[in-house]
């Protein structure tokens, strides 16, 4: 596996909000105040990137494993209820599929189970209210007009994402379901059988008493940058030199993906598209594109890091699944 992972970076990052403290394993009790800036178990270097260095994201995906990760088919789940939370630049009429195939995965919900909340910037109001009327678990939440996110290319665009999905991880908890999904909704993400098929599993009885958030393999992984196997995992694109293309940092993939079996590999970070969270344990966590205490440019980071890594360091369990879930991810030009 290890020679065929040859890393360059993409921006698929995002953020959570603040709500009444979450009670933890073994009586740890989270802060009101704690900030995941200031956490000390964040591991990231101050080395900055070497000057002839471009951000592209252009990092090729992992798609000739030795070790395959695991199709299922979808199965109902019963007794827990879910919000999945989508961001979208725009969407235009034909591009409708994105939502409309997300929101199938409601289908394996028990009736008024799962909701779909979006942030969106810009959609025709015609057909945003044709697709809340037809399809009543959806509705759209208007990104504030003045917040433009950078380009794909530019680092700084984490730390806007994190306020925008702040924003609509507010909006999700006042749903009040047991679960949140943060997902992608840009194309890269499949909206079929074997994504369902990866999530119900991942929520079935004897599965979910295993994690409070879970990221999953998939046929073509590429979100790099979120995956830290452990609390010694560095910020790969902020040591001296560039560590993106250092196999040894991402071990844990190669574990989850075990030949037969659902296996669930304990990591400080994963997301790839969408992730899976219990909701009593986000607590205070935020997403957090911003490096604390950093002294160097670039001070930016995957937000997806900051907030499971508070997660996990007041007592959650973050998996990576051997289930897989169907991405299709083209690097960005820039």
């Amino acid at each position: 596996m290890r020679a065929f992972l040859l890393l360059y970076l993409r921006a698929q990052c995002a953020s959570s909000l603040s709500v009444s403290p979450a009670t933890y394993p073994q009586g740890d009790i989270m802060d009101a105040q704690f900030n995941p800036r200031r956490d000390e178990h964040m591991g990231v270097a101050d080395e900055t990137l070497p000057r002839s260095f471009k951000p592209t994201w252009e990092m090729h995906s992992l798609r000739n494993q030795r070790r395959k990760s695991m199709d299922v088919s979808p199965i109902r789940v019963h007794g827990v209820s879910l919000v999945v939370l989508g961001m979208l630049a725009d969407l235009s009429f034909d591009q409708v599929h994105r939502v409309r195939n997300a929101v199938g995965l409601c289908d394996w919900f028990d009736e008024g189970s799962c909701h779909v909340r979006v942030m969106i910037a810009h959609i025709d109001p015609v057909l945003r209210a044709d697709l809340e009327t037809n399809m009543t678990n959806l509705r759209f939440i208007q990104q504030p007009l003045s917040w433009r996110v950078p380009g794909t290319c530019k680092f700084y665009r984490t730390a806007r994402y994190a306020e925008l999905r702040n924003l609509i991880l507010k909006e999700g908890l006042e749903v009040g379901t047991d679960f949140l999904m943060p997902a992608d909704m840009d194309g890269i993400v499949q909206w079929d059988d074997a994504t369902f098929g990866a999530i119900t599993n991942a929520l079935a009885p004897e599965h979910r008493i295993k994690w409070d958030g879970v990221g999953f393999a998939s046929n073509d992984y590429y979100d790099w940058w979120a995956l830290r196997c452990n609390r010694t995992s560095p910020n790969c694109w902020h040591t001296e030199p560039v560590t993106c293309k250092e196999p040894s940092l991402f071990t844990c993939l190669e574990d989850a993906m075990v030949p037969s079996g659902v296996a669930f590999t304990p990591v400080d970070s994963a997301f790839n598209g969408l992730a899976l969270y219990r909701t009593t344990h986000i607590g205070n966590c935020k997403y957090d594109g911003v490096i604390p205490n950093c002294s160097r440019r670039p001070c930016y980071d995957c937000e997806h890091v900051a907030m499971t890594r508070c997660m996990v360091s007041h007592g959650a369990r973050m998996m990576l699944a051997s289930l897989s879930i169907h991405n299709h991810y083209t690097p960005p030009t820039c």
